[in-house]
């Protein structure tokens, strides 16, 4: 707040760092400032702790912010142990997601099932959110997510990354032999 201070509302800057920091201990502890000119870029950014960011991005406690970070984003500070955490949680994305997928799957299925998975039980989708979020975020983004994912074709010739293998794939899906029950 001492620092950009501008980018927090009145309300926030009436409350001062004290008491604003005290309200981020409330789950999911993170405060975002929205609609924010960067460079004439508008953006949103969100501060936390870094123990409140490595438990939810190791452990998925409220998958609030390890969801947006399964997502392309842009990291301002960052230290090894997080760097750590945010590969632990994009490997569960890209696990996760293999189970909702079928065995044969386009590139972009596995985008937008990474990118969906926060949004899976969130009350606001159907009615208060735009049911074609998610494939928007991958349409305006589709870079960012091959970057974050370099997931080749998924299976179909050339290079794979090794979760999209489809022979792993499968053996993932899998337990010993028997295919996991949907539903």
């Amino acid at each position: 707040m001492q620092e950009n201070g501008s980018d927090y509302s009145a309300a926030m800057r009436w409350l001062g760092p004290e008491r604003v920091s005290r309200l981020q201990q409330i789950r999911p502890g993170v405060l975002y400032n929205t609609y924010i000119d960067f460079e004439n870029t508008p953006l949103k950014y969100g501060v936390t702790t870094m123990w409140n960011l490595r438990g939810d991005l190791r452990e998925w406690q409220t998958l609030y912010l390890a969801g947006r970070m399964q997502k392309p984003i842009r990291l301002l500070k960052s230290d090894e142990m997080t760097e750590a955490a945010m590969r632990m949680n994009h490997l569960g994305a890209v696990r996760t997601a293999l189970l909702f997928l079928p065995e044969n799957f386009l590139e972009r299925d596995l985008y937008e099932t990474i990118a969906g998975l926060s949004y899976i039980g969130d009350s606001r989708n159907g009615f208060a959110e735009n049911p074609a979020k998610v494939r928007n975020m991958v349409n305006r983004n589709t870079e960012g997510f091959k970057a974050k994912n370099p997931a080749g074709d998924c299976g179909g010739g050339g290079e794979t990354h090794p979760n999209t293998d489809p022979e792993r794939h499968r053996q993932f899906r899998s337990r010993k032999g028997r295919p996991l029950r949907s539903g």
